[in-house]
């Protein structure tokens, strides 16, 4: 992870967009994953093994995607990637809690009021099934994202992680694999 991070870090703009120079240097197609993805290990790296230098580039990451792309949810403007807070709800969580040590206490508070306010029914999964549709990996990566803002105190339910969950055991083999719909995407229970 520290390998990607020192790469991906060049790609960071000063606005907390990543530009992969890759795919043209254009802004982040997947709208606030790939810096949401960025920003978790980056905040890792800085609490876990002392990188001092991964603490702005995190903190930018976290801030442009938490008071830009999730905000933007809550106000309920169109998002580009479905299932986008499925995916990476848990990066965010954890790179937020990581960085609290060191980051402004307004600015860890903005990004805890935000993710406080993240109502379950913007996830992918969630509408999915209320449409009776058949769920996929995104459920069981939202069901971590709700779990960690529980545990973590920034809202969460637990009732909707037990019930989104308890409709997704079906789906794991006997050996306690997910079975997606697309296979051969296997995650272990």
């Amino acid at each position: 992870a520290q390998a990607i991070v020192d790469q991906a870090v060049k790609w960071l703009d000063e606005d907390g967009v990543i530009r992969n120079p890759i795919d043209g240097g254009h802004d982040d197609r997947w709208e606030g994953g790939t810096a949401a993805r960025f920003a978790c290990p980056a905040a890792i790296l800085a609490a876990e093994y002392g990188r001092d230098d991964m603490v702005e580039p995190a903190s930018r990451a976290l801030t442009q995607v938490i008071t830009g792309v999730v905000q933007r949810a809550l106000n309920d403007a169109p998002v580009r990637s479905r299932g986008l807070f499925d995916l990476v709800m848990k990066e965010l969580v954890q790179a937020c809690v990581m960085l609290k040590p060191m980051a402004p206490t307004q600015q860890h508070q903005q990004w805890a009021d935000v993710l406080s306010a993240f109502p379950q029914d913007k996830y992918r999964c969630d509408h999915d099934i209320r449409l009776g549709r058949r769920p996929t990996n995104f459920a069981i990566s939202a069901v971590v994202g709700e779990w960690f803002r529980h545990k973590y105190g920034f809202g969460g339910s637990r009732d909707w992680i037990e019930t989104t969950l308890g409709d997704q055991l079906r789906f794991f083999t006997d050996k306690g694999m997910y079975r997606d719909p697309h296979d051969p995407m296997l995650y272990d229970l």
